[in-house]
C-alpha cells in the first residue's frame, strides 16, 4: 500500500493590497512558528488551510480541498465524511457528494478526465450555474 503524503496549501491575503496568494507547506509547524511573516514580511490573513488529496488531475497538477475541478461541469473538492469529494449539482439541480477517489485512473495516481480549472476562493464563479443558451 502507498504511503499517503501530507501536504498543505495555505491561501493567504495581504490585508494592506487584498492580494491572494498560495504558500505550501509539508509541517503545520511551519505556519504555526509564523514562518509566513518572515518569508513575506507583510500582515497577512489566513483565508484557508487547503490539503493534499494525494491525487493529480490529467495533467500531473495536485489537487487540494478548495480546489475547482471539470468534467463536463464544475465540481469543488471537499474533505467530507472522512474522505475527499466532489460536490456540486446535477443539470436538474440537485445536490450531489462523489467520492475522489472513484474517478482515479487505476494505473496512477491521476483522475483521468478531470482537470482543475480554479479554486473556491479566487473563482467562486465557477460554481455559479451559467444560464443555458436561450433561458
Amino acid at each position: 500500500m502507498k504511503q499517503r503524503t501530507i501536504k498543505f496549501r495555505y491561501r493567504l491575503r495581504e490585508i494592506k493590497t487584498d492580494k491572494m496568494f498560495p504558500i505550501f507547506v509539508k509541517d503545520i509547524s511551519e505556519i504555526e512558528e509564523g514562518i509566513i511573516k518572515n518569508i513575506c514580511n507583510r500582515e497577512m490573513e489566513i483565508l484557508s488551510r487547503d490539503q493534499y488529496t494525494n491525487l493529480k488531475d490529467k495533467n500531473g497538477v495536485e489537487i487540494y480541498s478548495s480546489d475547482i475541478i471539470n468534467r463536463e461541469q464544475p465540481y469543488e473538492v471537499v474533505f467530507f465524511r472522512g474522505g475527499f469529494h466532489t460536490h456540486g449539482f446535477s443539470k436538474k439541480g440537485k445536490e450531489f457528494w462523489q467520492p475522489l477517489d472513484t474517478w482515479i485512473d487505476e494505473n496512477s495516481d491521476k483522475l483521468f478526465k478531470y482537470e482543475i480549472i480554479g479554486n473556491i476562493y479566487e473563482n467562486p464563479e465557477l460554481l455559479t450555474p451559467q444560464p443555458k443558451a436561450g433561458e
